[in-house]
């Protein structure tokens, strides 16, 4: 709609077209954005699916939940990275940047050190 209408198109007119509500396109604009916030402030380090995939193995190691490694940034995944950035007071947006990983990759060593020394 909007490339055929160009400069005349009007976004409540499209909603009203589609027979949207409101409430649904904002509930659809909140979750797009909370999905893809973190995409969006840091393109590199989640455009990746193996870093992905990693931090989601890293939460599950660190916080000991089931988040499906998928390499897919999902609103799990997001959810449990404010978890983590929470519990180990940095910054709760669900963005991993580098202060977020690097602490990820300490927990996660540990966590896996903590696991060998139990295992003897």
């Amino acid at each position: 709609m909007a490339k055929q209408k160009g400069s005349a198109f009007s976004l409540e007119e499209a909603t009203r077209d589609l027979g949207l509500q409101e409430a649904d396109w904002r509930t659809f604009v909140q979750n797009t954005f909370r999905d893809y916030r973190a995409e969006l402030g840091n393109q590199d380090t989640l455009s990746n699916p193996d870093e992905v995939r990693f931090v989601q193995l890293a939460l599950n190691r660190t916080l000991g939940t089931a988040i499906e490694v998928d390499g897919y940034w999902g609103p799990t995944t997001w959810e449990k990275l404010v978890d983590f950035q929470k519990r180990f007071g940095l910054d709760p947006d669900g963005i991993p940047r580098p202060k977020t990983l690097a602490e990820l990759r300490r927990q996660n060593a540990l966590t896996q050190l903590k696991s060998i020394e139990t295992a003897r």
